[in-house]
């Protein structure tokens, strides 16, 4: 049931979504699903908390702490855009959330809870990579987070009005790929110590 509606409230009349339509796709009929979630809201909230819950789920199975600072951090990097890629329906319901002022975000306690968990991991791994001397110090890694977020989700969520302007297929896997590639070099960059920063410190 949350597969369809998830495929529902993420279309392309996602605002308007209708309870009618849920049912009639899981064969089921509408006062069930109000049996079980209440509400067309709360069906919803479950549906996007679960979406969070998803993407959260898939960044603890990345493993980084069985990675050095480098390879951990790409490894970050690619698994949003692996995941964001594999999953426009998230994005989808990502940006109606934001449009909608993030009502249904704010009335969550697990989607805060589990995005905790995302800038926690990244607190380590950037500690972890200061101590090696391999990254800067001081990074934020709220900022890291969204940096990462914000390259992979507009990939995603603008790649329509990208190829249009830009004739870039960004649906295309080998595109998507090298995107990430380029991503994870820049955020490296931006993260390591510089020889600059080197010879200051001999």
């Amino acid at each position: 049931m949350l597969d369809v509606a998830t495929t529902t409230f993420a279309g392309a009349k996602l605002i308007g979504a209708r309870v009618d339509e849920i049912a009639a796709h899981t064969r089921t009929r509408k006062r069930m699903i109000y049996y079980y979630f209440g509400s067309k809201d709360a069906l919803k909230g479950a549906v996007i908390e679960r979406a969070y819950g998803d993407i959260r789920d898939a960044e603890r199975r990345l493993q980084l702490d069985t990675l050095p600072p480098k390879g951990a951090m790409r490894r970050l990097v690619e698994g949003p855009f692996d995941y964001h890629h594999a999953n426009p329906a998230f994005v989808r319901l990502v940006a109606v959330e934001s449009v909608e002022e993030a009502c249904y975000i704010r009335a969550s306690t697990v989607i805060a809870q589990r995005n905790a968990e995302v800038v926690s991991t990244l607190r380590k791994l950037l500690e972890r990579g200061e101590h090696e001397g391999y990254f800067r110090t001081g990074v934020d890694p709220l900022d890291v987070h969204i940096l990462i977020n914000g390259a992979s989700f507009h990939r995603v969520s603008n790649r329509h009005t990208l190829n249009a302007i830009f004739a870039r297929d960004l649906r295309d896997p080998a595109v998507a790929r090298a995107a990430d590639a380029r991503s994870a070099r820049l955020l490296a960059a931006g993260l390591k110590v510089s020889v600059e920063h080197d010879h200051a410190q001999s």
